[in-house]
């Protein structure tokens, strides 16, 4: 038969006949063809050389793996000049040369695996009845032909990671029209000259603050303007703002409203308060002593003239470090640690109450906490109950490298002191102060 409307063939080829085995189904096509042209100097030739056969894939039917058992000719080249003396026929609408795939089934792989991914669309294929592995569907879809670049005003140009912290290219963007210029294989001024120089016609180029970038677009487009392009600016003045404020420790207003003045806008936006170093109680007093001879020593060698580089290498302290000791401004100033919340800080009346009342037991604790609406588990509470006997027996002392300091351990200190424990380092018992 000619052909099918199940496997539609172009002209000149034929069915001949259908088989199938356990694994596919097999279809013989012939080529009735009796001329072809030269790949290399286009001239139709009658002179059949030879027969062949080619195996290609199609398109799966019914889940199952169809493939063609084409019979082709190879043909005699007469034109004297042209070197090539025998070449094989040519089938543009059905396979490519030296393909294992049709036409067909060679888009259906591409599209696919533009769309999932290699790896995913070696998943979708298995359904579809295409069993082909990811590095196949990889293969197909850089055998796609890009589009020439035409001629671009203005390009952006950044950097990507192939393998992240490994190896890294370039990406090549047409800031007009949003389109994929090209990619090239590394992130070095070298290439990005080369391919700028290709393009003379180019007049911005849209880049990061790197040198790299700088140095080849100034080589390979002296002609374009350079500009820095807008994430990488809005970027570092965020950056830049973070660290302002969080160097002057200013609060700003959660919600401000559209009556607000200017003086009620400057008292809230002021620098908060330095704390007192004695204030804060978790703070080693030798510790900010320790760093203020940092910070004395960082400023007086910088007022000698040494860079910020000397002073790290002599210090052996960060770069970031020694900046940050020369914008620092008075003294070094402890910074208090925030007490962390806790799932029994809404119920702290409660159990004040129950402790009061003489409830000193863990288990009895969990279940009335649990019929209060308590979510926490009950080993919050058997570490609560432990360690508010401790702490009712006065002040423990904490042993560390730096200082021997007094901690209390009462858990129940919402703001951070305990009005239950005795200050006078005597052992009292736990059912002869209340907590309040």
């Amino acid at each position: 038969m000619p052909t099918t409307p199940f496997l539609p063939l172009p002209d000149g080829l034929e069915i001949t006949s259908l088989s199938e085995t356990e694994q596919e189904l097999l279809v013989r096509v012939t080529s009735n063809r009796v001329s072809s042209l030269c790949p290399v100097c286009s001239t139709p030739s009658f002179s059949i050389h030879s027969y062949y056969r080619r195996k290609p894939l199609e398109l799966p039917c019914t889940g199952r793996i169809v493939r063609l058992l084409l019979s082709v000719k190879k043909f005699f080249c007469r034109v004297v000049s042209c070197p090539q003396k025998i070449f094989t026929e040519r089938l543009p609408e059905l396979i490519e040369p030296s393909s294992r795939l049709t036409t067909r089934l060679r888009s259906l792989v591409q599209a696919i695996c533009a769309a999932f991914n290699a790896k995913g669309g070696a998943r979708l294929g298995e359904q579809l009845g295409i069993h082909f592995t990811r590095e196949t569907f990889l293969r197909s879809l850089h055998l796609l032909s890009t589009p020439p670049v035409g001629n671009v005003k203005a390009v952006g140009i950044d950097d990507f990671a192939w393998k992240r912290g490994k190896r890294y290219g370039t990406v090549i963007i047409d800031l007009e029209t949003h389109r994929l210029l090209d990619i090239l294989p590394d992130r070095e001024a070298e290439s990005v000259k080369q391919w700028l120089s290709a393009h003379p016609e180019i007049e911005i180029v849209s880049r990061d603050r790197g040198g790299t970038y700088a140095e080849g677009a100034a080589q390979g487009a002296p002609q374009a303007q350079q500009i820095a392009d807008r994430w990488h600016l809005c970027k570092n003045l965020g950056d830049a703002v973070e660290v302002y404020l969080v160097r002057k420790k200013i609060q700003i207003p959660p919600s401000p409203s559209s009556n607000i003045t200017t003086q009620q806008v400057a008292a809230v936006c002021a620098p908060l308060p330095q704390p007192e170093p004695g204030s804060c109680r978790y703070a080693s007093q030798e510790k900010c002593e320790r760093k203020q001879a940092f910070v004395d020593q960082v400023k007086s060698m910088h007022e000698q003239g040494y860079t910020t580089y000397e002073i790290a290498d002599v210090l052996h302290l960060a770069r970031n470090t020694v900046r940050k000791y020369l914008r620092l401004e008075g003294p070094v100033q402890p910074t208090p640690r925030t007490r962390r919340l806790s799932q029994l800080d809404p119920f702290y009346e409660y159990l004040t109450e129950r402790w009061n009342a003489g409830c000193a037991n863990a288990h009895q604790l969990f279940v009335d906490l649990q019929e209060k609406g308590y979510r926490g588990g009950k080993q919050r509470c058997a570490v609560l109950s432990r360690d508010c006997a401790k702490g009712f027996q006065g002040w423990l002392v904490h042993q560390n490298k730096h200082n021997r300091e007094k901690r209390c351990l009462c858990p129940f200190r919402p703001q951070g002191s305990c009005v239950g424990c005795s200050p006078s380092g005597k052992k009292s018992s736990p059912w002869k102060k209340k907590v309040t």
